[in-house]
């Protein structure tokens, strides 16, 4: 535009862009920065005259910069330049574009340099994708190379088979030396953080705090002087304790860990020593430490804090009572006082003996729940208020030390939550293996890729390997996602333990890669990820062969049953089954696999498919809805990112000359906390969508009117744009008033098949079908709708299924509905549609559940009969979809 102008001419806005080139940060700059290059004219020629300043942008491995630059470097280089260029733009991550660079390559004359590309192509002769190798071999026959060709030998053994070592002992907690100095410096560590955390460090320095606090306060505060106001609880209680300030209360403090630390703040000087200071190094503490500290008490007539005692009884490992011990207790009496000065109707020593007898057992963790679905607290804690269930996962480690598998979360971005790497090290700080769930998150926590604890993630997967707390055949893959039996991201899964398997804990890793390929081959299809665990199964036989050789590992390990089914299998990546094959020729010979080898145990049926609920009633808007692909200008700045959206044309019955579009792409905000629709009037299903805020309403069912309403502002209630009153949330959240009617829930629905955000649309059909408003009686309903409509494919309607099999109930109308329609088709002669393979393929996965949800009588009789299933079956036309069906049937007999 400045060129245009006139207020700079063409060689001045070119220096000005590749200087901007150069110093910009972010990849799209750099992208943007380019294309503007390409806009002003920028020649080919001009290109090449800047090769030397280009090659570390190319370096970058940017595959927006490689393939525009690529082509018009490679070509045209000199010799001298040319092995600098390709390998810069061969450092790409992208198969596809190393791909590119050598198809380039092979149009440009040979160099006369040829022998210094040698050591480049022999690293791409090493590629596992095999047409990377055939490009490169064709280039160096073409570039006449093959003399100069390195054969790459067999890696060399690294041995890294080892046996388990032993089960460590668990140290004690240390809480010694105690000093002022050493509180400045426990207070400098947390300072550091900036980060609320419960570990050791933190436990030591609340009971240093304490004890010097006891015998000497002004020393005390004289340690904590550097203490700021800050995002850590802890330290911001402390602040105002070291001032004499009263510390403020807030509801949020009612959580026990938090709870804690406050009433311990508050009455800092008071105690001579915590009752919920570990024992030992995990947390935990002994019965006989506890006893103790209540003498104590009760020798100096102190009352116990019940928030300090609520801890001490929920890291209380019972195993440690002695006959001794109890009978200690029985002699005691110390008051128990509240957080709001009351006393507790029944004394320390009795809470704690009925807790011995009664004590809180860790929950089994099912799929798709959340602590608070499953624990249950035991009747010797009836007495305390309410703190345990509102604890996220970075606490629930140190409440319940002594827990396993319920302790730590299985979904991989919990990771994240740890900015820093303190509380990796406590999670190692055990005195049992690992247990299949928590095993599985922590060998796949390193995926959460957060550079600012990466090194913890490594160190505690070492430390738990060396402390004997890792065995190999514990970790589950069915038990990574917390809310899916189907593994996902499984390439950088890959990545991450073969990093792991190099340090030495191959025996811990190899079960878990064959164990991917068999959840692989019984998906649907293919998971993403399967090809990388293959190679990476290649690249370790020889250890394992080696392992098995010298007697240190099983002959069973060399089974391999995941690669033996994926090599059986005709359907799928050709890469990765023909790898797989490859593989199974160096194996031992074994019987046949049976064809009908299930991943899933029939016995987890309850958890995927509950007793049905009754759910709450949608109101009837009487909408009428149309679903296309929206109509937008090319030339709209709107048409590149709707082009992957839906458009759901609403009919009101109280509006007669308009109808209502609603288009979607990455904004839910008013559907997932507003209760209401964007929408943009038309005076047609066909009139172009043009998004902009001035056109824009609001569409809300009604409660008053009982009708589907149009409102020209967002926040309706107070007659302006902004975000709805959060009052008018919390009044009809708090209630049985459902804010959703019938035209919008099917909206909700029918997001799930477009291809923009799915992330956002399947979170807010989880919330709804949750809440009771999305029934499978409304996916019926849904569905027999979006039949009607080609547009909307239901193969992408049920990907969520793919990864939520606890979904199957809400789901399984939609898969007998879809065969039904394919069914009718079939009779009347017409093609089969290719979407109906991915819901048989659904179907297939989840026979033996949908097979048993009839036997139960959870399927209705018409639903029972699967109609439409055996004229898919018997039709003559050449489609895959035949033998599915067929093999459906078989299945559901």
């Amino acid at each position: 535009m400045g060129v245009t102008l006139g207020w700079l001419d063409r060689e001045q806005a070119k220096e000005l862009l590749f200087l901007a080139l150069d110093i910009a940060i972010r990849p799209i700059d750099r992208k943007v920065w380019l294309d503007t290059l390409y806009d002003l004219g920028i020649t080919d020629a001009e290109l090449c005259q800047r090769v030397p300043a280009l090659i570390p942008l190319l370096a970058m491995g940017e595959s927006a910069i490689i393939n525009r630059l690529a082509p018009v470097l490679i070509p045209f280089v000199d010799d001298e330049l040319l092995i600098e260029v390709m390998t810069a733009c061969l450092s790409s991550k992208i198969k596809s574009v190393k791909k590119l660079v050598l198809k380039i390559a092979l149009n440009r004359k040979a160099p006369q340099n040829t022998d210094l590309f040698m050591p480049l192509l022999n690293l791409l002769l090493d590629q596992t994708d095999e047409s990377i190798v055939a490009l490169t071999s064709k280039l160096i026959t073409q570039w006449h190379l093959d003399d100069h060709t390195v054969q790459s030998n067999p890696p060399k053994l690294q041995q890294l088979w080892h046996p388990t070592p032993p089960l460590w002992q668990l140290p004690p907690f240390e809480l010694e030396p105690i000093s002022p100095d050493v509180l400045t410096e426990l207070a400098s560590e947390l300072v550091k953080r900036n980060i609320s955390g419960h570990d050791s460090v933190t436990e030591r320095f609340l009971a240093v705090a304490n004890i010097i606090a006891y015998h000497d306060p002004q020393a005390a505060k004289a340690s904590l002087a550097g203490i700021k106001l800050r995002v850590d609880q802890l330290l911001g209680f402390l602040f105002y304790w070291r001032k004499g300030e009263e510390i403020p209360y807030h509801k949020y403090l009612s959580d026990l860990l938090t709870a804690r630390d406050y009433i311990v703040c508050k009455n800092l000087g008071k105690i001579p020593c915590l009752l919920s200071t570990p024992s030992m190094s995990d947390l935990s503490i002994t019965v006989d430490d506890l006893s103790q500290r209540l003498a104590i008490y009760q020798q100096l007539k102190i009352d116990a804090l019940e928030a300090d005692l609520f801890l001490a009884l929920t890291r209380l490992d019972v195993s440690t009572k002695t006959s001794s011990t109890i009978e200690k207790l029985k002699k005691l009496n110390v008051a128990v006082v509240l957080q709001s000065g009351q006393k507790m109707p029944i004394d320390a020593s009795s809470l704690v003996l009925q807790y011995l007898d009664d004590p809180l057992i860790e929950p089994k963790l099912a799929l798709n729940t959340y602590i608070e679905d499953v624990l249950s607290l035991p009747q010797s804690l009836n007495y305390f208020p309410k703190r345990i269930g509102n604890n996220g996962f970075t606490k629930i480690l140190a409440i319940f030390p002594l827990w396993n598998d319920s302790a730590i979360p299985s979904d991989i971005d919990w990771a994240t939550y740890y900015h820093q790497g303190f509380e990796f090290q406590q999670i190692v700080n055990r005195r049992s293996p690992f247990d299949s769930r928590s095993a599985m998150a922590l060998l796949a926590m390193q995926r959460a890729n957060s550079p600012y604890v990466a090194s913890n993630m490594a160190q505690a997967v070492n430390d738990a390997w060396q402390r004997g707390l890792l065995i190999p055949g514990v970790a589950d893959i069915l038990l990574l996602e917390r809310f899916s039996q189907v593994p996902c991201r499984i390439a950088s899964l890959v990545s991450v333990l073969t990093d792991i398997a190099k340090q030495g804990i191959l025996s811990v890793v190899w079960p878990i890669l064959d164990q991917l390929i068999i959840a692989s081959c019984k998906a649907p299809r293919l998971l993403s990820g399967t090809l990388e665990t293959v190679d990476a199964i290649a690249e370790f036989l020889p250890e394992v062969q080696y392992a098995v050789d010298q007697g240190i590992a099983d002959a069973n390990q060399l089974q391999l049953l995941g690669i033996r089914m994926l090599a059986s299998k005709k359907e799928g990546s050709a890469n990765a089954i023909k790898k797989a094959k490859a593989i199974v020729e160096k194996l031992p010979k074994i019987a046949p696999l049976k064809q009908d080898v299930s991943m899933r145990a029939p016995d987890d049926f309850d958890q995927v498919w509950p007793k049905p609920q009754k759910a709450k009633v949608v109101p009837e808007d009487n909408v009428s809805i149309t679903i296309s692909k929206p109509v937008i200008e090319q030339s709209s700045r709107f048409s590149k990112a709707l082009a992957k959206s839906l458009m759901f044309t609403l009919k009101l019955p109280n509006v007669s000359n308009q109808v209502f579009h609603i288009v979607k792409n990455d904004w839910y905000y008013d559907l997932e906390y507003e209760f209401q629709c964007e929408a943009y009037p038309a005076l047609s299903k066909d009139q172009q969508v043009i998004p902009n805020f001035q056109s824009r309403v609001w569409l809300h069912w009604c409660i008053n009117k009982q009708l589907l309403v149009v409102e020209k502002t967002r926040n309706w209630q107070e007659n302006n744009d902004g975000p709805l009153s959060s009052k008018y949330n919390l009044i009809f959240l708090n209630t049985d008033n459902l804010i959703f009617s019938k035209s919008l829930v099917t909206v909700i629905i029918g997001l799930l098949a477009q291809d923009s955000d799915t992330y956002k649309a399947n979170f807010i059909f989880e919330k709804n079908v949750k809440k009771g408003i999305i029934d499978a009686d409304t996916m019926r309903k849904a569905i027999i709708l979006f039949l009607d409509y080609p547009d909307l494919s239901p193969a992408k309607l049920i990907r969520l299924l793919e990864k939520k099999p606890s979904l199957l109930p809400i789901f399984c109308p939609v898969l007998i509905e879809c065969i039904k329609f394919v069914g009718n088709l079939v009779k009347q002669g017409e093609k089969i549609p290719a979407w109906i393979n991915r819901i048989l393929d659904m179907s297939l996965n989840y026979a033996p559940y949908l097979k048993e949800a009839t036997r139960r009588g959870y399927l209705t009789e018409p639903d029972s009969q699967w109609q439409g299933l055996a004229d898919i079956a018997q039709a003559k036309a050449k489609s895959v979809a035949v033998n599915k069906a067929k093999q459906l049937l078989e299945l559901l007999k």
